[in-house]
């Protein structure tokens, strides 16, 4: 859908922002379209759902492309904090609006005070499932247009189908387990139509599971099957392999969570495999606790799912919940703003409109929160000294706002500097955003006891975060990758997440001493005493 939009306007004098919430698929859009003639896009690179221009300044590339025919730009949206009415931009297109991230609601309350300010800027909101009447109101009544694909039918079939097709008894309207899921699969494979099969999961952990049970299979012994994992933590490469095309005799099966749901367009799926849940961010203003949870989808998801097949020649959706679950299923999801800590916006807010009220700016988005919540929020900034007691930004929260990570973790990387021990406090920051440890309750005393190994007699899971992740680092410079399995393996880490986790630490370069020293002084630059 982008791609069809940027094609159209290849013959047009416009500049064009294009924001999408998935790293994937910016990076998608980008190579298909460069092939476009006359069309160029600035370099890029993408990191936490957003994107940013690399290589130049916001102004100067938009005025030396705007001589040329078009320029369609992926564009971070902070760098509306430079140019607030977003002058100089004929369009901006924000795609997968559905998905309601708490980004893209920030980004479509500042597009809105940008269109009271630049009467010749043009909006396109793009969703396949979104609620479009309120998104339309949202906008003063701004126009809807359809505009009608082509696909092949997808049949239904719900759980009490599926189990009477597989000669099974029905079950209960429970989530179905892991075992369910891949006899699902190993039934498609032996009855079902040629083509390619794509099975939603909630968590890494799921898919992992899967893989190993099919792997188990008698009947997946042959090679005949090509399994691929399908999730965020996965390089660029490694989630790229899902658009390979099979062997001859060969079907596909890819394993995947929500970020194929829309983000990410597998032309070759017949199959779709739907256990109805995925991993949801949720928080407790009472308890000020944050958990990340298994729940059920709502009937927009399950349309989205669904649409992943019938690209190609007709195509079968299986939904592992029953007909009557369904219909218990809420229309859409419930909006990220309404269901996760606020600090982060609250600072989001403070960088684009530092002389207002947290909780008169945040009223303006699509669904705001309440604003006990929202007051809450900046108590705790307050807390911690990012804000002041006139709400703010200090110098601590200067320096904060330029780190794409929760403001607690980002006072500890400051503090970490002015203490010099800045390579174990980002390895702990990089954990804490995503947990190394193969934790579940199958292996719970497996980790236990790799931690209480790692901690020694400081009993500190910071230390644990920091030994864990230089270990890894060790092993990897000094060994094979079979020794970095092995020590995954015995420390009950997760391989991918280690890897990535030391991505996030220092990108690609192993930290020398220029790098501690060279993050010391861009962290403490502004902070004062």
């Amino acid at each position: 859908r982008t791609c069809s939009l940027v094609r159209c306007a290849q013959n047009q004098a416009i500049c064009a922002l294009l924001t999408d919430p998935s790293n994937i698929n910016v990076t998608l859009i980008k190579q298909h379209c460069t092939s476009f003639p006359k069309i160029h896009f600035s370099s890029i690179r993408t990191k936490d759902g957003d994107s940013v221009i690399e290589t130049r300044p916001f102004v100067d590339c938009c005025s030396e492309i705007l001589n040329h025919s078009c320029c369609t730009i992926i564009l971070k949206q902070r760098k509306l904090k430079s140019n607030p009415t977003l002058k100089g931009i004929s369009h901006v297109v924000v795609d997968e609006v559905h998905e309601r991230d708490i980004n893209t609601d920030l980004l479509l309350a500042l597009l809105r005070t940008s269109l009271n300010e630049n009467p010749d800027l043009w909006v396109v909101l793009m969703s396949a499932t979104g609620d479009n009447q309120r998104l339309a109101q949202y906008f003063g009544g701004c126009p809807i247009v359809k505009v009608p694909g082509f696909m092949h039918p997808v049949r239904d079939k719900y759980l009490e189908d599926v189990l009477k097709e597989m000669g099974r008894r029905c079950q209960n309207d429970a989530t179905p387990d892991l075992d369910l899921v891949a006899d699902v699969i190993e039934h498609i494979d032996r009855c079902g139509e040629p083509g390619a099969v794509l099975c939603f999961l909630p968590g890494w952990q799921d898919i992992k599971a899967v893989q190993e049970k099919l792997e188990e299979k008698p009947h997946f012994s042959s090679g005949s099957q090509m399994i691929l994992p399908l999730h965020s933590s996965l390089s660029v490469a490694d989630q790229q392999a899902v658009f390979q095309r099979p062997q001859v005799g060969q079907r596909k099966i890819v394993l995947a969570t929500n970020i194929a749901e829309t983000s990410v367009t597998i032309d070759d799926i017949v199959h779709v495999v739907d256990a109805g849940t995925h991993k949801e961010q949720n928080y407790d203003p009472r308890t000020k606790v944050s958990c990340l949870d298994t729940v059920w989808i709502s009937r927009s998801n399950v349309t989205q799912r669904k649409g992943r097949a019938g690209r190609c020649q007709p195509g079968q959706s299986y939904h592992l919940f029953s007909r009557k679950q369904l219909e218990s299923l809420p229309p859409f999801p419930i909006p990220e703003i309404l269901r996760t800590p606020l600090e982060s916006l609250v600072v989001q807010a403070k960088i684009h409109s530092p002389n207002s009220k947290a909780v008169d700016f945040l009223s303006q988005v699509l669904d705001s929160p309440e604003p006990e919540s929202v007051r809450d929020a900046v108590r705790n900034l307050q807390d911690i000294g990012v804000l002041d007691k006139t709400e703010r930004l200090t110098p601590l929260g200067d320096r904060v706002t330029c780190m794409s990570c929760d403001p607690r973790l980002g006072k500890i990387l400051v503090l970490s500097s002015m203490f010099r021990c800045v390579l174990p406090m980002l390895s702990v920051a990089a954990c804490l955003t995503r947990d190394p440890f193969h934790n579940s309750l199958q292996n719970r005393a497996l980790v236990n006891k790799a931690k209480e190994a790692l901690s020694g007699s400081s009993y500190s899971d910071y230390l644990v975060f920091s030994r864990a992740v230089l270990g890894w680092r060790k092993v990897r410079q000094e060994g094979t990758a079979v020794l970095v399995l092995e020590m995954c393996l015995a420390a009950v880490l997760i391989p991918e997440i280690s890897k990535e986790n030391n991505k996030n630490t220092f990108q690609e370069h192993e930290p020398g001493e220029s790098s501690v020293w060279g993050t010391q002084t861009i962290l403490l630059q502004g902070v004062g005493s």
